[in-house]
């Protein structure tokens, strides 16, 4: 008996031995894997971003591999953050295998830019590192941090449409919007309120220069006539100054229901405002019925409702949105992110 328990005893000393050595041999590994991190430089390191270099190459970022000691394929992320955050919540560029850089045109670069919150029109530092990464059951291995300075510009620009229903003021006008400044603008003017269905369009808030109608639907600048929308509506106007073309669509959306004073039949235009991208109208609803939303008088085409009645709408063709009261409400509509709202006046 006494030599089977000695015997049980040295079997599990060498098995702790055993363990041991693993535990050890896998500290050396963590260890000299996280001695020599790799590289990263930037081809630039003071970037002024402007729209009219949208296409040209800003900067192009270049990474040597860490060293392991033992041949492994890392997993290498560029990190880009504000300077002074210590990479709290950096935005992330992943690159696949044995790919060692990544190369930046104006325009990318300038939106990566304002998805870390930076000001246009000013110069900010940021700061740019690689993380290596082997496995999970290795620590990750931080390059060198290379420091940038650079100066975004703001990606949307404006136009700006001048008529009757501003007053032909040039300081008051409707804008017409590019999201990503790449000379093609699109807004809605209404023309319901005016008598005269002529408008211009102003490169900025003044008459020093002007795009005008050129004929069959093309635009000329600095010369031509006025430009004249067809009837007196709603109108969603695409302007290209690329091609100098233009196209007027009719565009609106509209309040319908058995809750609005003209029922089922008919709907109440909603006006919309370019600047929040919004529309919005107020009217009088009976309390106990119900509205809809519908694009252009037209149950052809989109219409949206809501099933909760939470301000969101549902998709395509939804469920008709309660009115709990009757009164007057100012109602909005915002199509792109598919909400809306019902405020009691």
């Amino acid at each position: 008996m006494k030599k089977i328990i000695s015997n049980i005893i040295l079997l599990n000393l060498a098995v702790l031995l055993l363990i041991s050595c693993k535990k050890d041999e896998s500290t050396q590994v963590v260890a000299k894997a996280s001695a020599t991190p790799g590289a990263l430089t930037a081809s630039q390191t003071t970037l002024v971003l402007t729209k009219a270099n949208a296409t040209q190459s800003a900067v192009s970022f270049t990474l040597t591999d860490a060293n392991y000691g033992f041949a492994a394929a890392a997993k290498n992320t560029i990190q880009i953050a504000k300077k002074g955050t210590n990479f709290a919540t950096p935005k992330e560029i992943s690159l696949e295998a044995k790919i060692t850089s990544k190369a930046y045109t104006v325009i990318d670069f300038n939106a990566l830019m304002l998805t870390l919150g930076l000001p246009t029109g000013v110069a900010s530092d940021i700061e740019a590192r690689v993380v290596s990464k082997v496995s999970d059951a290795i620590a990750p291995v931080y390059s060198n941090v290379v420091a940038i300075k650079v100066t975004p510009y703001a990606l949307i620009s404006y136009i700006y449409a001048v008529g009757e229903f501003s007053g032909w003021n040039e300081k008051n006008p409707d804008s017409l919007i590019s999201a990503t400044s790449n000379g093609i603008y699109t807004g809605v003017l209404d023309y319901r309120p005016s008598s005269s269905k002529a408008f211009l369009i102003l490169p900025a808030k003044s008459w020093s220069n002007k795009y005008a109608d050129a004929g069959g639907g093309k635009l000329s600048y600095n010369s031509g006539s006025d430009i004249i929308a067809p009837t007196s509506e709603q109108y969603r106007v695409t302007a290209d100054l690329n091609a100098l073309t233009i196209v007027l669509e009719k565009h609106w959306w509209g309040i319908t229901g058995d809750a609005t004073p003209t029922g089922w039949g008919s709907d109440t235009q909603m006006k919309y405002n370019n600047g929040t991208q919004t529309w919005s109208s107020t009217i009088s609803l009976i309390g106990g019925k119900f509205i809809k939303f519908k694009q252009t008088s037209d149950w052809s085409l989109t219409n949206y409702g809501s099933k909760t009645a939470n301000g969101n709408l549902d998709t395509e063709g939804g469920n008709d949105i309660p009115v709990a009261t009757t009164g007057t409400y100012k109602v909005t509509l915002d199509i792109i992110n598919k909400t809306y709202g019902l405020v009691k006046q």
